[in-house]
């Protein structure tokens, strides 16, 4: 199992020292939690959220363009595999971190949760590829945080952390390996 239990007793998940890696056999398996949303409600549904997190460079880009700025935002400059270059060109990168595809390694996750104590909005560079990011985010993020991230061909979906949230996360954390 890929849990490892939290020294603080607090139940959560922790990353293991160097990290999860999606098995071969969920690779295709896009693993959505919340709920797909339009971008002509996202103004109405974000308006409680204690934090938001997008995850993505479309997803951060059409919320940018609307006026809603990311509190945090990962991208890699590229959209399914191809170069994106408009929200990296819009954007100054606070963190750069390396992160290849299908794995969450130690530096993404604590780039994802020292962001999470930043009071201005922060932008996280991923070189490599930051299609697993929405699970340390989820993680790590406070109750009443929103997380917004892509599904290719499919649009935008929605969680905000609550309860629900947490165990839906936490059981797809345990279906990852950890890296050895």
């Amino acid at each position: 199992m890929s849990m490892v239990n939290s020294p603080s007793g607090s139940g959560k998940p922790r990353l293991p020292e160097k990290g999860w890696r999606l098995p071969l056999e969920l690779r295709d398996d896009k693993m959505p939690f919340g709920k797909l949303v339009n971008e002509e409600d996202l103004a109405e549904l974000l308006a409680e959220c204690t934090k938001l997190i997008t995850v993505g460079d479309v997803v951060s880009l059409a919320l940018t363009l609307i006026g809603i700025v990311p509190d945090i935002a990962i991208y890699d400059g590229r959209t399914q595999r191809a170069r994106m270059s408009e929200f990296a060109d819009i954007v100054t990168p606070d963190v750069t971190v390396n992160n290849p595809a299908g794995v969450v390694t130690r530096e993404l996750y604590d780039a994802i949760k020292d962001a999470m104590h930043h009071i201005a909005p922060i932008c996280i560079l991923v070189n490599g590829e930051e299609d697993l990011a929405f699970i340390p985010a989820a993680l790590l993020a406070p109750e009443g945080a929103c997380l917004i991230y892509g599904l290719p061909n499919q649009g935008m979906v929605l969680a905000i952390m609550d309860e629900s949230t947490t165990r839906k996360i936490n059981d797809i954390i345990t279906r990852l390996e950890v890296m050895i």
